[in-house]
Parts: C-alpha cells; sequence; structure tokens
C-alpha cells in the first residue's frame, strides 16, 4: 500500500499538540466537534503515512514532547515513515501531486497555496479546512436542469486534471460542457505553477472530431491568465472508465462528463470521493498507473 505523503514543518506539529482543544467541563458540541477533527489530523500524521519534516535526524530526536514521542514509536515500529530535511519542497516530484503541507505560519500557507496549486494546511485553519479534506463522499445528481457548474463548490487547490472519457468527442456542446466543467474547478490564481490538463478519449477518427479537439485544447488554455498545459491522448476502445482526477479528489460520473440530451433525461450521478476517504488514494494512484500504460 502506498503512504501518503505528508510535509509538516515540526513547529506546525509541535502547535498541534500543544495548542489541541480539549473539552470542557460543560461538554459544548462545537468543542467536541474541533476534538473529533483534531483526532482526524492526529490519525494522518500516525496512521500509514510518510512524514517529510524539516528538520534533521539529529533535532527529530532532541524535540521531547507526548505527540514527538508518539512518532518516534511509531517510526520505530514502522507503522510511519518519515523523512527529515524535506524542505526546500520539490513541487515537480511526481510523488508529491497527491501531498499535504502543514506549516504554521498562515499567511505563508496562503501565499503557498496560491503559487503552487497544493493543498496547504496552517495552526490556525486546520478546523476550517477539515470540512473539505474529511468529508464523506458526496453524491450529486445530474440531469437536464443541472450544469457543470454545480461542482464550483467542490473547487480546492489544485495544479492538474487528468479527464477520462471515451466518448467525448463528436457529442454536439462537448466544448462548452468541458469548459463548463474545468472554469468550475481551476483556481483563480497560479503564480508559479503551471497547471496541467491530460485528457484520455477515444482517437478522433474523422475531421470533424480533429477539429474538435484542437479547439477544446485552445478554450481550456484561455479559461484562466496563468499557463494552462492541454494533452488528449488517445484511448483503447475498451477502456470504459469515466472519471476526473485533482490532485485531491476522485470524480466519478457514470454517463461521464458531456451528456446528450437523452442522457440528461435519463439522469446520472456524479461521486466526489476526496483522497482521505478510504481507499481512495490507491484508487487514484492505480488509476494513473493504468492510464501511463495507454498515454
Amino acid at each position: 500500500m502506498e503512504r501518503q505523503q505528508l510535509y509538516c514543518e515540526a513547529e506546525f506539529l509541535i502547535q498541534f499538540f500543544n495548542n489541541r482543544p480539549r473539552i470542557s467541563s460543560d461538554d459544548s458540541f462545537s468543542e467536541d466537534t474541533e476534538v473529533d477533527i483534531w483526532n482526524k489530523y492526529r490519525d494522518m500524521f500516525l496512521k500509514d503515512a510518510t512524514l517529510c519534516l524539516d528538520v534533521s535526524l539529529e533535532s527529530f530526536f532532541k524535540i521531547e514532547n507526548d505527540f514527538f514521542n508518539m512518532l518516534k514509536k511509531k517510526k520505530g515500529n514502522g507503522e510511519i515513515k518519515i523523512k527529515f530535511d524535506k524542505f526546500p519542497i520539490n513541487f515537480d516530484e511526481a510523488d508529491n501531486r497527491h501531498a499535504f503541507f502543514f506549516l504554521s505560519d498562515s499567511t505563508k500557507s496562503r501565499q503557498m497555496e496560491e503559487n503552487y496549486g497544493m493543498m496547504f494546511i496552517s495552526n490556525e485553519d486546520y478546523i476550517e479546512r477539515a470540512n473539505f479534506l474529511f468529508s464523506s463522499v458526496t453524491l450529486l445528481s445530474i440531469d437536464t436542469n443541472t450544469n457543470w457548474d454545480i461542482v464550483q463548490a467542490f473547487r480546492h487547490p489544485c495544479n492538474s486534471i487528468i479527464l477520462i472519457d471515451n466518448y467525448i468527442l463528436g457529442k454536439k456542446d462537448m466544448e462548452k460542457e468541458i469548459k463548463t466543467l474545468f472554469d468550475s474547478l481551476l483556481p483563480n490564481k497560479l503564480e508559479k505553477q503551471k497547471f496541467t490538463v491530460t485528457i484520455f478519449t477515444k482517437k478522433a477518427d474523422n475531421e470533424d472530431k480533429i477539429k474538435q479537439k484542437e479547439n477544446l485544447k485552445k478554450a481550456i488554455k484561455t479559461l484562466r491568465n496563468y499557463t494552462i498545459e492541454v494533452n488528449i491522448n488517445d484511448v483503447d476502445h475498451s477502456q470504459h472508465d469515466r472519471s476526473l482526477i485533482t490532485n485531491y479528489c476522485l470524480f466519478e460520473c457514470g454517463y461521464g462528463f458531456v451528456l446528450d440530451y437523452n442522457e440528461r433525461v435519463k439522469g446520472t450521478r456524479l461521486y466526489i470521493n476526496r483522497i482521505t476517504q478510504p481507499k481512495v488514494y490507491q484508487a487514484i494512484l492505480n488509476l494513473e498507473k493504468k492510464l501511463t500504460k495507454v498515454g
């Protein structure tokens, strides 16, 4: 099983433990919720993770608090993997595509997020970010009354989209549908990283589809002011996955992402899976590996 990459400043973890929420004598609901969220993050750090820290091995063993003592124990038992001196970060490494970043400085955290389109979480905002991270699968109905801008509510930091749908080319409203879908998901700012779009679909087998494919590339590139690299790869007819992968989500839609009128009349379902949900991270990695063989 692959381990989730978590880049953490040691100072974030120290504050995370020292300032943990506690239930007071009145046992209020809000405090109980914050404790539950804190426990979910704690489990991220202590279960099947690779922690990439900004300190050396020597400095790590000199830090004395109960949380770091637990990290040392988990490392010794082989339950987690810890890497040292991993800051500054190479955002171009493939292993980092689905990583989370935990920083103590909230201003720096927000700026890094806008720079690189990755999810940066600070001690100040980890509770509010939990709503996206730890929600269970979301199910949306797609029909004649629904446009793809419905996914705008799930926009999150990302710098890549992989779309897998064998049957987008040749459909009447293909360019409009894909533009609406991507416009709803692309971040508004991406200062220091290009955005990559990779589409896997059935080969364009006539002049109209070839032209449609080229128009789609141009249309996607104009959605934002930052650089968007677009590749459309041919897949075999037997490729039946109809999925969209961002850095942190797996979207799955029964009839696909370009729907004709009859498909909308019948209705279809869109499943939105967060990477923190059980088995979703591995499912994303398996799908990406499968696509490398056809890309």
